[in-house]
């Protein structure tokens, strides 16, 4: 492999980059590299102490920027498990599942901003609530839906119904209609 003259490198870019062709994708980013020529060139004129300084500055800029990008996606990270309240989704047992009047606003608010499926779980979830609040339903860390359903005393109206929705649309990924959603809701209601 022969030794690469950096004179003459250098002419044969400036060659290439003079043909018109390239002339209109080096326009704008030219100033960066003459402003990197320039501070190269005054980069090399220091002595090695402030050559060491000046790195050690630049070296401090960027882990303040990166420690800044870090934190604020940490914020946003906590601020969004923070919104989320209770976590629903992690809620093992019906013992630790949200206030029922928690869950009826949340419900209301995912029907008014139109997401049906997330309405009709967090209905059905606030009936389950009403039904502990009223202890109707036995408090067990082994329950599953159909379990409950059984297990309720005295029975009542339409659950079934709604438990029957209620997996369709949260483990089938099937979308209720409006009327589904409202029934679900007029059932936490009854709960009396």
């Amino acid at each position: 492999m022969r030794p690469v003259d950096p004179g003459r490198a250098y002419e044969r870019l400036d060659a290439i980059l003079a043909r018109d062709e390239y002339q209109e994708y080096v326009s704008p980013i030219m100033w960066l590299f003459k402003a990197f020529d320039l501070f190269s060139e005054w980069f090399a004129d220091l002595s090695i102490v402030l050559q060491i300084i000046v790195l050690g500055v630049l070296i401090a800029i960027l882990l303040a920027i990166l420690f800044h990008f870090v934190m604020v996606f940490g914020r946003v990270m906590r601020a969004t498990r923070a919104e989320a309240g209770t976590p629903l989704r992690t809620a093992r047992t019906i013992k630790d599942l949200p206030a029922a009047a928690v869950l009826l606003d949340r419900a209301l608010s995912a029907l008014e901003s139109g997401d049906r499926a997330e309405a009709l779980r967090l209905f059905y979830l606030h009936a389950l609530a009403r039904l502990r609040q009223k202890g109707r339903i036995p408090l067990s860390t082994s329950l599953t839906g159909r379990e409950i359903l059984a297990a309720t005393r005295p029975p009542l109206a339409g659950l079934e119904d709604a438990t029957s929705l209620f997996e369709a649309c949260v483990y089938g990924s099937r979308v209720p209609g409006r009327d589904e959603v409202l029934a679900v809701q007029r059932l936490g209601a009854e709960v009396t």
